[in-house]
């Protein structure tokens, strides 16, 4: 799946939002747009190949290495706890806006844990990342830069604490804890350490959204609201059974139960 975005300076003023992959994104300069309309307008039916091959014309075009970060300096070593769709979509994206060297991946589970480390192996264009299961050696041996966190919840707290103790700045999913309690220890360890914390909540500063919330909501435009229903249009969710993940998991060895909590 592909997103698509005009740049307009520094905002984004267009989001086309046709197919969707780990945040892969075609930027493309303001004059470009005539172009883009041509190809998306068009009286023709599109079908998927076609608009890929379009799309490569534009990834052609001078306009898009003004915007590709130069790899050559300052680039942040970065690891990543929790391998699974949040956490890779949060790694790839921060790959394409910034340079970045991918020092190691954790996850309890081997099989995820795989999958994006082949991933993120042909990205890198390397071979033999580091993969760990257990977190705490990972922060240990790798000693990132930066450390991404898109495990379940009730790991959170834990390991945002421990990245925030090893010296590395943070990305954490939310909800960043299961309570108070848990937040304020991770605020205090950040104040602490000086570490930079940064929560996944980016669609607040999303640009057509902050709009929509000032012209549409904020203007009244919507009256007096008495209730309100949200869906996640993601699929998201393994369509694998429950039961033969287990199985494959307590013979294979798939999860690290040493790691695992209920």
């Amino acid at each position: 799946m592909l997103q698509i975005r005009v740049w307009y300076g520094d905002k984004f003023k267009i989001h086309l939002q046709n197919i969707f992959y780990c945040g892969q994104t075609i930027f493309i300069k303001k004059e470009d747009h005539q172009l883009l309309n041509q190809i998306l307008m068009s009286d023709n039916k599109i079908n998927r190949r076609d608009f890929l091959r379009n799309s490569s014309m534009l990834l052609a075009m001078s306009a898009l290495h003004s915007y590709m970060p130069d790899r050559s300096s300052n680039t942040k070593r970065v690891a990543l706890i929790g391998t699974g769709w949040y956490g890779k979509s949060d790694l790839f994206r921060l790959m394409q806006v910034t340079p970045a060297e991918v020092a190691g991946l954790c996850d309890v589970d081997a099989h995820l844990l795989k999958q994006a480390a082949t991933m993120v192996n042909a990205r890198q264009q390397q071979k033999n990342l580091a993969c760990f299961s257990d977190y705490r050696k990972m922060l240990k041996e790798t000693k990132p830069d930066i450390v991404l966190i898109g495990t379940p919840d009730h790991w959170h707290a834990l390991q945002a604490i421990d990245a925030i103790k090893s010296g590395a700045d943070l990305y954490l999913q939310k909800p960043i804890s299961r309570d108070v309690i848990e937040g304020e220890a991770i605020l205090a360890a950040a104040r602490k350490y000086n570490s930079i914390v940064q929560v996944g909540m980016q669609r607040r500063s999303t640009p057509h959204l902050v709009e929509a919330k000032q012209k549409i909501v904020e203007a009244g435009l919507l009256g007096k609201i008495h209730h309100a229903e949200m869906c996640c249009y993601y699929h998201m969710r393994s369509n694998a059974n429950v039961l033969t993940m287990f199985c494959r998991t307590v013979a294979g060895g798939g999860h690290s139960w040493n790691m695992a909590t209920v």
